[in-house]
């Protein structure tokens, strides 16, 4: 994906008339739109940004391979020709130069190394479409300057934050494609074009079950009229890295032969502690109540949740059949 972009010093002389509020484009007379405003065409995405009270940048995003644009006739040429396809946001003749960058989604294969982090977008980038590029950096960083700390304070962490860190940083990443192809599947389901079709697919789910197997668990739970649950086979605690306040430490997680790596807590609930607890009541309600009493208190739904998935990857099973 290819961004052009161009800087505007006015959009019209008359910013606030009936067709442009009806449009709910909110403006200031004689100057630009208050906010962000983002809109979709049939093979691209612009948007635009004010910057001052009289100054915006707006920027089209195009697929070389998919979008048909103008070309030979130079930047600004095509820069204008893609502006006169949308209907909301302003045309005309941008102040100053036009220029194109590449926008491509990339990412890293590992972002840690012995020596060195790969720290927002020297790790990976997100499509500008999910707005959430400033937000992923921070977060990056913060991350990076608590493995730093523990490298530091305790070298014999250092593998295990390096992981951690490389661990975390790959499901943002799979985390972001799969709500930027929600938003790209919003405008598929009208524009068939390939420049939304090609970005709405999302990438395999990276967890370890799926909506439909927690629902068929919870509805099993309802139906039975006790319960007996008993720990299958292979299930057993192993230590797992997680951020306690500026380090990286071990917790103890679940493994089971369901679940691809071990997990410490699911919806807030403690998996393992749960798991251990399970045996001991007859009634869900009981034992909601005395995993509150011995571990930090969840909600009901969490809770379920999380008692739901040990049933549906058959950490637990109940012997109590409906």
């Amino acid at each position: 994906m290819v961004a052009i972009c161009g800087e505007f010093s006015c959009f019209t002389q008359d910013c606030d008339t009936p067709q442009q509020r009806d449009r709910g484009v909110a403006r200031r007379p004689g100057g630009l739109p208050y906010n962000t405003l983002i809109e979709s065409y049939r093979d691209g995405w612009v948007w635009s940004v004010p910057v001052s009270a009289t100054r915006a940048f707006v920027t089209v995003m195009v697929d070389p391979r998919v979008t048909r644009m103008s070309r030979g006739d130079g930047l600004e040429a095509t820069y204008a020709r893609e502006l006169e396809k949308t209907r909301h946001i302003q045309r005309g003749s941008p102040t100053g130069a036009v220029w194109a960058c590449d926008a491509s989604v990339y990412h890293a294969s590992s972002y840690a190394g012995t020596r060195h982090l790969l720290i927002g977008d020297a790790g990976s980038s997100v499509d500008p479409l999910s707005s959430y590029g400033v937000k992923k950096a921070m977060s990056s960083a913060w991350l990076a300057a608590t493995v730093v700390n523990t490298c530091l304070r305790d070298p014999s962490r250092s593998s295990v934050a390096l992981d951690y860190f490389n661990m975390q940083e790959q499901q943002v990443f799979a985390d972001q494609m799969r709500q930027t192809a929600a938003h790209y599947r919003a405008v598929a389901s009208v524009s068939k074009h390939p420049f939304w079709t090609a970005r709405s697919q999302e990438p395999a789910e990276s967890g370890f079950y799926s909506e439909r197997e927690l629902t068929a668990a919870l509805d099993r739970l309802k139906s039975a009229p006790a319960i007996r649950l008993r720990r299958t086979a292979g299930v057993r605690p192993q230590a797992v890295p997680r951020i306690s306040g500026r380090e990286i430490v071990l917790g103890e997680g679940l493994l089971a032969p369901g679940i691809p790596r071990a997990v410490e807590y699911l919806e807030g609930v403690h998996l393992w502690k749960l798991t251990e607890m399970a045996e001991g009541f007859s009634q869900v309600p009981d034992l909601y109540a005395a995993y509150n009493r011995t571990c930090p208190p969840v909600a009901l739904p969490n809770f379920l949740s999380a008692l739901s998935v040990l049933v549906a990857k058959n950490v637990l099973m109940n012997e109590v059949r409906a």
